[in-house]
């Protein structure tokens, strides 16, 4: 990544909310919420194949490279279009502290 114009496709940030109710407990009006709005470059990594029981069950992770984000953490998700990708880890990409790249795997969590 050396240049901001291949980050190309438009992702949301999203961050689990909870709300305490009247009993002291949590609860989930609307389960995420939009942190921010960025431009990425997302690339497919590897795909594979699971048994799962009697189905199979896709596992696709991806590369997601994105401009530095401070608040960035592992139990946000990335929302692309209808796409969902839960955040497995990040590092400072190329340790310059311009860009991020995110490790995810596609698929929707509650």
């Amino acid at each position: 990544m050396s240049r901001i114009g291949e980050l190309r496709e438009r992702i949301k940030i999203q961050k689990p909310s909870q709300t305490d109710d009247m009993f002291g407990g949590k609860e989930n009006d609307e389960p995420w919420i939009d942190v921010m709005t960025v431009w990425a470059s997302i690339e497919p990594v590897s795909a594979s194949q699971l048994a799962f029981s009697m189905s199979l069950e896709h596992r696709v992770t991806h590369k997601i490279i994105i401009r530095s984000f401070a608040e960035l953490e592992t139990n946000m998700r990335i929302k692309f279009g209808d796409r969902i990708f839960q955040i497995q880890s990040y590092r400072d990409f190329k340790e310059r502290d311009r860009f991020i790249e995110i490790s995810v795997e596609e698929g929707s969590a509650s």
